[in-house]
């Protein structure tokens, strides 16, 4: 039994472990849609811990605004700025 509680506590920390952000499952699900001719979609940059980075851009019309780390747009574009 002590053996089952310990394998049920590290399987619970690795799936924790790699379980995506909202940020890197958008942007995963973007990628993924533009690799079968979905063209002009938002894909979402992220921060290394998984948060939305500060400023968002539409690669393909250079568009772009500052968001906070849940990726909602807390400004209104900001165009060659910074956020």
């Amino acid at each position: 039994m002590k053996t089952f509680c310990i394998l049920a506590v590290v399987a619970c920390c690795l799936v924790g472990a790699f379980a995506l952000s909202d940020c890197e499952e958008n942007r995963e699900r973007e990628l993924s849609m533009s690799e079968t001719g979905f063209i002009g979609s938002f894909i979402p940059t992220c921060n290394e811990d998984g948060t939305y980075a500060r400023r968002q851009c539409f690669a393909s019309t250079g568009y772009c605004w500052c968001s906070d780390e849940n990726g909602k747009k807390i400004s209104d574009p900001a165009n060659g700025g910074d956020c």
